[in-house]
């Protein structure tokens, strides 16, 4: 009984320690933000560090060569880790150096979310400058071009949708046993849309 009873107030001890250490970092006030930092950059290293196989694949790679083309990234990362820590170090300070590779994180995602938007919108900057006017007021350029991007669009919707509808066809041939037989789940992943699983919602 002496036995049971020591370890019922041992584990009594151990439950009001971890109670209390959980209400005492919880009303640190420096716990939160650092939380908050550690889950935005540790969330940014993970999805690269993930997926990168998978973007490059997507950019036109063989397996052999995607995963290739993720060694200079990964390089870089560990020179940069190596770098960073040692200077820290020698600095006595934190803060530069965590914030100087976070600042690096949202630069490049912004100069790559800019540049898709960008290609997005020329076609605004050759709106602007469709309706001549010395054509006034027929405008037979600027109607023109409207009328072959329009067609131009409407053709590309349906080229779009009947390559939806082959890669569909096409991956529905295998049954989804066979494809569990043939890849594992990290081939299929790697894969990206290219999987035998992935099918595009017409």
């Amino acid at each position: 009984m002496e036995g049971s009873e020591d370890g019922l107030v041992q584990l009594a001890v151990v439950h009001a320690g971890v109670h209390f250490a959980l209400h005492l970092s919880m009303r640190v006030r420096y716990v939160h933000p650092f939380c908050l930092r550690s889950h935005r950059w540790l969330t940014s290293r993970a999805g690269t560090k993930f997926t990168l196989p998978t973007i490059t694949k997507a950019m036109g790679f063989n397996n052999t060569n995607a995963q290739l083309m993720t060694v200079p990234p990964y390089v870089c990362g560990a020179i940069s880790a190596v770098v960073f820590a040692r200077l820290s170090d020698r600095f006595y300070w934190r803060l530069p150096f965590i914030a100087i590779p976070l600042a690096f994180i949202a630069i490049g995602y912004s100069i790559i979310i800019s540049f898709n938007i960008c290609i997005g919108n020329i076609g605004g900057v050759i709106g602007s400058y469709m309706y001549l006017d010395s054509e006034k007021p027929k405008y037979y350029t600027g109607f023109g071009l409207s009328l072959a991007f329009g067609a131009t669009g409407f053709i590309v919707s349906f080229l779009l949708e009947a390559s939806y509808k082959w890669g569909n066809n096409k991956k529905a041939r295998m049954s989804e046993e066979e494809i569990r037989e043939k890849y594992t789940d990290e081939d299929l992943r790697a894969m990206g849309d290219k999987s035998p699983l992935f099918k595009y919602v017409l």
